[in-house]
Formats: structure tokens, C-alpha cells, sequence
């Protein structure tokens, strides 16, 4: 292998290197010049149309909602007052419940009982 062959070779790279570097810089350095942006992403934009059928569709669907909050609020309160009335009934103490034929109050042994023998 010739290496003065091989060092010609490298110098004439070295050359075209220069020269590439050089065109580049110029056009970098050029007033002309702009950095391209890449493409936007994301979402396109609405029309005035769209965005205003967005808007009515949006109105209605909260005047709903709130709506229905406001029933379920009444509604709430109209069941809050048959209760208090319903709890009226409600006697005070538990004493003499269990001799009670229609209620019946189990002993915590048979709880656990119960509970043992699932397990």
C-alpha cells in the first residue's frame, strides 16, 4: 500500500469538507435565511360557526345539569321530612323489645357462631 497514495486521497476529502463547510456557512450566515419550524401539532382550530354551536350545546347541557342538581335537592328535602315524621314513630327505648312476638333480637353467641361456621 502506497501511503502517499493514501494521503493524497484524505487531502482531496479534506478539500471537499472544507468547501461543503464553507457553502454552508454561507447560506447560514445569509440575511435570507430562516430556520424551517417543523409541522404544528395538535388540534386544528374551530370556525366561528362550530365554536358557537359548541357554545349553545354547552348552555343547554349545564342549564340541565343544574336542573336536574335543583330536583334532586327538593326532592332530598321532601324525603328528609317524611322521615323526621316516619322516626316519630320510633319508640325512644328498646326495653321489653324482646319479649316482642314479631321482633327478634339474636344473642351475640349465635352471632358467633354463625360467623364461625362460615369460615
Amino acid at each position: 500500500m502506497n501511503l502517499a497514495k493514501v494521503l493524497e486521497g484524505l487531502y482531496e476529502r479534506r478539500a471537499m469538507l472544507e468547501k461543503a463547510i464553507a457553502d454552508l456557512r454561507a447560506i447560514v450566515e445569509s440575511p435570507d435565511y430562516e430556520v424551517p419550524l417543523p409541522p404544528r401539532r395538535g388540534r386544528v382550530g374551530m370556525g366561528e360557526a362550530e365554536r358557537q354551536e359548541v357554545s349553545v350545546r354547552m348552555k343547554n347541557y349545564w342549564a340541565a345539569w343544574r336542573e336536574k342538581k335543583t330536583q334532586a335537592k327538593a326532592s332530598a328535602a321532601d324525603g328528609r321530612s317524611h322521615r323526621s315524621k316516619a322516626l316519630q314513630h320510633v319508640p325512644q327505648s328498646v326495653e321489653g323489645l324482646e319479649d316482642s312476638a314479631h321482633v327478634h333480637l339474636p344473642d351475640t353467641v349465635s352471632i358467633q357462631n354463625h360467623l364461625e361456621s362460615k369460615h
